[in-house]
């Protein structure tokens, strides 16, 4: 199982996204305050989850507007018993997600065969 992650640079920590980050995570400002400043994960989902990953890709369409600079991170789940992350670009991001979708789609169709 894939981890998404999301960080924040600090250099430009603004108080217009703090408000999405506290209603996405459920933590308070100042631990999220925190979090920016320490370069800490912000947020992590399960990248096999469809609608996990299309929650965060709407927080990060929200702090992009806002004029957040967000770093999108997916872990290496063979990495020999530590999850490694590594940065991906929104781009890679979101072809994730089509892939994902494609792949359910195709096995609800397989599954839709089988059961006739």
């Amino acid at each position: 199982m894939s981890i998404i992650a999301i960080t924040i640079d600090s250099a430009n920590l603004s108080t217009k996204y703090l408000s999405a980050i506290k209603k996405y995570s459920g933590l308070g400002f100042i631990e999220v305050k925190n979090k920016i400043q320490n370069n800490n994960y912000l947020a992590e989902t399960d990248g096999d989850d469809p609608d996990k990953l299309q929650e965060l890709k709407s927080l990060i369409d929200d702090l992009t507007k806002s004029g957040a600079s967000v770093k999108i991170f997916d872990s290496d789940p063979y990495a020999e018993g530590v999850t490694q992350f590594e940065e991906i670009s929104y781009e890679e991001f979101i072809n994730n997600i089509n892939r994902l979708n494609e792949i359910l789609e195709e096995i609800k169709d397989l599954d839709d065969e089988l059961s006739k």
